[in-house]
């Protein structure tokens, strides 16, 4: 069952997790969002990745993108979706995301909706660029 199915009496859920994971709703694997997340706060030889920053920006900001990541947020603690080192994760500095949301993310659909110029700002360890190329 899709998330969106679990969702289908809440519309506002529903857009929320349709404009984070897509329009099938199924985010990717635990595992495979615990490697994402790792590769950004460990993949840089052990260290954080230097565009892994801001942590927390959006509940410090009043306005309409902060807004929708902390609903986006809300509703992903709300189906229990956490990553092993959420507290390590926070913001992408090339592509402006909440690495907290992007790590549950289909490749697919961040490669449909991130500019390849973004992409070319990050470095060679990071999942995004990998998992891109290899499509």
């Amino acid at each position: 069952m899709s998330l969106l199915e679990k969702l289908k009496d809440d519309i506002e859920g529903a857009k929320l997790l349709k404009d984070w994971l897509g329009g099938n709703g199924i985010p990717v694997s635990q595992i495979h969002a615990d490697h994402r997340a790792y590769a950004c706060a460990h993949g840089n030889a052990g260290e954080p990745c230097p565009l892994n920053k801001e942590p927390g920006w959006w509940d410090r900001v009043k306005s309409v993108i902060a807004n929708w990541i902390r609903a986006e947020l809300e509703l992903k603690n709300h189906l229990n979706m956490r990553v092993a080192n959420e507290d390590e994760v926070n913001m992408c500095a090339a592509c402006g995301c909440c690495i907290k949301l992007k790590a549950w993310t289909p490749i697919r659909y961040i490669k449909d909706h991130t500019p390849p110029k973004k992409i070319a700002k990050t470095p060679s360890y990071c999942w995004m660029r990998k998992e891109i190329n290899e499509l």
